[in-house]
């Protein structure tokens, strides 16, 4: 049994595999009674395997446990948005975009320009939680090959979509638009009810958060001019 504190939920997750254990490390915490306890079936593991041949039983547990969490937290005012978040100066940004895009070599950049000053909380699947009038992503162990992630949260101030280009740019875009482009990075459950609360949460993402379109190349200065937009939202 592993039990973790994520997204300020507690989390129980029935396995045995010590590559979870140590993939949750950093989240490992006790409480009473969990608000969210998941188990993985060998059959959810071995369509996991089927879909994306290659890796271990205990990646693909590890997989599956994270999407068995996620499809409950709609009902705690949360969801999975695929995504990387960081923290600047103790601003939240979030950056969206079709896998390969290019997220993580932005994330980069902002890392080399401005170094100790930015943090990053999740390199790939933060959750994203709506309390207090507030929208705060937080980190969890599930943070892409990369590794980055840190177990606390940041609020969000503005999300960026990313796009590659020759010339940097970044541009305002109406939540129509910014919908259309983000809805296949959030997870929609099957489940009526928390397809729902999860649909709901992205209208209030929309209403509450500026986003961004960022038309960027690989470098150090495509950092610099979004930073110079995103401090002003």
């Amino acid at each position: 049994m592993v039990r973790i504190k994520l997204a300020g939920l507690g989390v129980e997750i029935d396995t045995e595999s010590e590559y979870i254990r140590k993939k949750c490390s950093d989240y490992i915490a006790d409480f009473d009674a969990p608000d969210i306890s998941i188990k993985v079936s060998e059959e959810e593991i071995e369509k996991e395997k089927a879909l994306y041949p290659g890796f271990s039983r205990d990646y693909y547990e590890f997989v599956c446990a994270y999407r068995a969490i996620c499809l409950k937290m709609p009902l705690f005012n949360r969801m999975l948005m695929h995504s990387v978040v960081i923290e600047a100066d103790g601003r939240g940004y979030a950056f969206a975009a079709k896998s390969g895009v290019g997220k993580t070599t932005h994330m980069r950049m902002w890392l080399e320009a401005f170094g100790d000053s930015v943090t990053v909380i999740n390199g790939d699947k933060p959750i994203y939680a709506f309390e207090n009038g507030k929208i705060t992503a937080y980190g969890t162990p599930w943070c892409g090959k990369e590794g980055y992630q840190k177990n606390r949260g940041t609020e969000l101030r503005a999300i960026c979509l990313i796009k590659r280009a020759e010339q940097n740019k970044i541009v305002p875009i109406k939540a129509k638009d910014a919908a259309n482009q983000m809805f296949g990075q959030i997870l929609i459950p099957k489940n009526e009810e928390e397809a729902i609360k999860t649909l709901d949460m992205c209208s209030e993402l929309l209403e509450k958060i500026p986003v961004y379109e960022m038309h960027c190349n690989i470098s150090k200065e495509a950092a610099i001019v979004a930073k110079t937009v995103l401090d002003k939202a």
